[in-house]
C-alpha cells in the first residue's frame, strides 16, 4: 500500500512533535492493511474469483482525512472496501456517504406480479357489481345439502390441518366451545371457518360451483351476523377472530379486495379497543388475539400496496413475537417460532424499504437504490441466517451454489422455510435490479461497477430460482387432502418474476435446464391443486393485450364468471408467463 500527500520526512516530524493522536492514525492505516490482506475471510464465502489479485490502492491525506483515489474496478473491490469502511470508519465510509442513487429501469410490467394488483387498482375506481357474475341460481342442478352435517366434517378436517398450521385456533378451547352451541349454523366464528376450509382443503366430494355455493351461503350468513357484532361490545373479540378468517376467500378466491378493506377497516379499528383491554385477556385469548390482528395488519399492508401504490411491511417487534402455548402441537409451535423469524425479516426497515422501492419495477417504471442499499442486501440476509436456531438452518451458508441439491428431498418446515424466505427474497430483489443506468452524477460508480453488481445479482436471481424450483420439486408431495395452491403458488410467482426478469436481462445467462425442470414440476404437483374447470388457456388470455395496450378497463368480469375467479386469474397468470418465457426463449435462439 502506498500513500500520497505525506512524505516519510513529514511522519519523522510527526513523531519528533509527539503528536500521538496522529501516529495511532498510522497504526490504524498499518493494522487496514493487514486486515484487507486476508481477502478470502472479507469476503465471506469464497466469491472471489480465483485469479483475483490484491488491490494497490492509492490513499491521500486531506484535512486529517484518508481519501481514497483508486478508481473501484469490481463488485469484488467494492465489496472489500465496503467491509473495510464499516470496520474502520475510515478510509473508505466517504465512499459511501456521497449516497449516490443507481437508477434501475424495468422494461415491462409484470404478468406474475404486477398484473393482479394493477387489475385491482384500476378496478376500485369504478363501483364493481355487488353480485358477481356467478350465482346459485345459474348453476347445473345441486343436491340439497345438510348444512349441520358439513359443518362437522369440515370442522375436523380444518382443525388437522390448516389450523395446525396457521396457528389461529386453539383446538381444545376450540372444540369445547363448538360443542356447546346449539345450532353452529347460526355462530359466526363457526360460519367463517367453514368459509375458509372450503378454500383451504382439497375437496373432492364437491364439484367447484357445489363448493362455492356452500362458501357463499356460509358467507352470507356469517356477515349478516358480523354486522350485528358491530353494535355489541361484548363480541368485538368475536368480530375480530371472523373477519380473519374471510380474507383468503374474498381476497384470494372472489378477488374482492373493496369488500374486504371495508371489513378489515373496521376490525381494525375495533382492535384499538382490544387493545386497552390486553392484560385482563386470558392466554389462549391473548395468543389469537395477537394473530388474527397479524393477519389482519398483513390485509391492511396489502390493501396499501393495492390501493395506494405503498408497499411497507413494517411491523414493530411487539407484534412479530407471539407467544406459544405449552400446550399447542409440536408443528404449530414450529410453524409460530418460524413465523416469529420471517416476521422479522420481512418487517424490518431495511427490507421494507428495498421493496418499496423496487415495487416500481414491478409495473414498468424505474426505479432509484443507494449503491449501500444494494451491497447491503447478502450481508443483510447472512446475519439473518445466523440468528436462526442451529435446528433451522439447513446449511451454514445459505448462498453456496450448491445448496439447491438440499431441498431436492421431503424437510420438515424448521428446515425448508427459513432457506425459502432467504431466496424468496434474493430473488425478488436480485431480479428486480438487473438494468442499472449510469447517472451523469454517479461520482466515483463507474460503468465496470454497475457491469460487476449486475452480472452479481444475475447469479444470485438464478441461484434463488433453482433453489425455490427444486424445492417446490421435492416438496409438494402431500396426498393427507391438504394440499392448497397457496404457499406454493406464492413460491411460483416469485420463480416465473425471477425467470422472465432474468430471461429479458442482455448478457445475463439464463439457466434454460431450469425452466424444463419447473414446468415439469408445475404440470405435476400444481395443476392438480387449481380446478380443471378454472383453466385458461393462454391463447385466450386478456393479460398480455391488457397490459401491453395498457387499458383502464380491468378484466376481472371475465375471471367472475367462473366459480372462484381467484383460480382462473392464477391459472392465466401461469399459462400466460410460461407462455411468454418459452417464445422469449425461442426468439433469442433464432
Amino acid at each position: 500500500m502506498e500513500g500520497k500527500g505525506k512524505s516519510h520526512q513529514d511522519a519523522e516530524a510527526m513523531a519528533v512533535d509527539g503528536d500521538q493522536e496522529l501516529e495511532i492514525w498510522w497504526d490504524e492505516v498499518n493494522q487496514l492493511e493487514t486486515e484487507l490482506e486476508q481477502v478470502e475471510a472479507l469476503s465471506r464465502g469464497g466469491y472471489l474469483e480465483d485469479n483475483f489479485k490484491e488491490p494497490v490502492w492509492q490513499l491521500s491525506v486531506t484535512n486529517g482525512y484518508i481519501q481514497l483515489d483508486t478508481t473501484i474496478r469490481s463488485m469484488d473491490e467494492m465489496l472489500i472496501y465496503k467491509q473495510a469502511s464499516i470496520k474502520y470508519l475510515s478510509p473508505f465510509i466517504g465512499l459511501f456517504k456521497h449516497k449516490v442513487q443507481i437508477q434501475f429501469e424495468s422494461t415491462s410490467i409484470s404478468v406474475p406480479l404486477g398484473s393482479n394488483i394493477l387489475m385491482q387498482r384500476r378496478a376500485a375506481l369504478r363501483p364493481r357489481p355487488k353480485k358477481y357474475v356467478f350465482d346459485s341460481s345459474n348453476a347445473e342442478s345441486l343436491p340439497l345439502f345438510d348444512y349441520r352435517a358439513i359443518i362437522d366434517t369440515l370442522i375436523p378436517l380444518y382443525l388437522k390441518s390448516v389450523a395446525v398450521v396457521s396457528g389461529l385456533l386453539h383446538a381444545p378451547t376450540f372444540l369445547e366451545y363448538y360443542q356447546k352451541l346449539d345450532d353452529p349454523l347460526n355462530d359466526p366464528i363457526i360460519l367463517a371457518v367453514c368459509v375458509d376450509a372450503l378454500v383451504t382443503i382439497r375437496l373432492d366430494q364437491y364439484s367447484t360451483k357445489e363448493k362455492r355455493v356452500l362458501a357463499e351461503t356460509f358467507y352470507n350468513k356469517c356477515r349478516d351476523k358480523l354486522f350485528d357484532m358491530y353494535d355489541d361490545s361484548a363480541y368485538k373479540f368475536k368480530a375480530v377472530i371472523t373477519t380473519s378468517f374471510l380474507l383468503t376467500y374474498l381476497m384470494d378466491m372472489l378477488l374482492n379486495y373493496v369488500e374486504a378493506r371495508r371489513l378489515v377497516t373496521v376490525a381494525v379499528l375495533i382492535c384499538s379497543d382490544l387493545e386497552k383491554k390486553y392484560n385482563d385477556m386470558d392466554p389462549v385469548e391473548r395468543i389469537l388475539y395477537q394473530r388474527h390482528r397479524m393477519n389482519l395488519e398483513m390485509a391492511v399492508r396489502t390493501f396499501s400496496l393495492i390501493f395506494e401504490d405503498k408497499m411497507d411491511y413494517t411491523v414493530t417487534d411487539r407484534k412479530v413475537e407471539f407467544d406459544i402455548l405449552d400446550d399447542e402441537p409440536e408443528e404449530t409451535r414450529e410453524h409460530i417460532a418460524i413465523y416469529n423469524h420471517i416476521f422479522r425479516l420481512i418487517g424490518h426497515p431495511y427490507i421494507t424499504t428495498v421493496l418499496g422501492r423496487i415495487n416500481n419495477i414491478f409495473y414498468g417504471r424505474p426505479c432509484d437504490l443507494f449503491l449501500e442499499d444494494v451491497l447491503r442486501l447478502e450481508t443483510f440476509l447472512r446475519d439473518w441466517w445466523d440468528t436462526l436456531p442451529s435446528d433451522y438452518r439447513l446449511c451454514e451458508d445459505p448462498f453456496n451454489p450448491s445448496v439447491y441439491k438440499l431441498v431436492e428431498k421431503k424437510l420438515r418446515a424448521p428446515h425448508l422455510l427459513p432457506l425459502i424466505a432467504v431466496h424468496v427474497a434474493t430473488g425478488l430483489i436480485s431480479a428486480s435490479l438487473l438494468e442499472p443506468r449510469l447517472s451523469t452524477e454517479a461520482g466515483c460508480i463507474t460503468s465496470d461497477i454497475l457491469h460487476s453488481m449486475r452480472e452479481r445479482l444475475g447469479k444470485h436471481a438464478a441461484n434463488s430460482s433453482r433453489v425455490l424450483v427444486y424445492a417446490l420439486k421435492g416438496n409438494w408431495t402431500r396426498t393427507d387432502g391438504s394440499d392448497t395452491p397457496s404457499f406454493s403458488c406464492c413460491m411460483i410467482t416469485q420463480i416465473l418474476y425471477c425467470l422472465d426478469k432474468i430471461s429479458s436481462a442482455a448478457d445475463v445467462q439464463f439457466p434454460r435446464e431450469l425452466l424444463g425442470l419447473f414446468k415439469k414440476s408445475f404440470d405435476t404437483k400444481i395443476k392438480p391443486l387449481l380446478p380443471l374447470d378454472h383453466a385458461i388457456p393462454s391463447s385466450s388470455s386478456p393479460l398480455v393485450s391488457y397490459i401491453t395496450e395498457n387499458s383502464k378497463d380491468a378484466p376481472l368480469e371475465m375471471y367472475d364468471h367462473y366459480p372462484f375467479p381467484g383460480y382462473a386469474l392464477l391459472s392465466d397468470m401461469f399459462s400466460t408467463s410460461i407462455s411468454l418465457l418459452e417464445k422469449r426463449l425461442v426468439h433469442d435462439l433464432t
